[in-house]
């Protein structure tokens, strides 16, 4: 994301930030809304939760509804009103 936001012209390219995929792909979202705070102009809000071994599908996690998962909604709080 970093190399995408360096090469694009601020006016012209913003950000979605989809707090549970960039969560599940081993990133901090509370850090990444610190420091993309400038570009964000939209936040894709939920939450991941890990599934079962047993679970029959194709990844080991899906998506929830936010405070039902891993990334709690008291630090998405904390960060989205600053």
């Amino acid at each position: 994301m970093d190399q995408i936001l360096q090469a694009t012209d601020p006016h012209y390219a913003k950000l979605e930030l989809d707090v549970a995929h960039y969560f599940q792909g081993g990133g901090d979202p509370a850090k990444a809304i610190e420091k993309y705070s400038d570009r964000l102009l939209f936040l894709h809000i939920k939450d991941v939760e890990r599934l079962t071994e047993n679970a029959d599908t194709k990844r080991p996690y899906r998506f929830v509804e936010l405070g039902r998962g891993r990334w709690t909604s008291r630090r998405c709080s904390m960060h989205c009103t600053r």
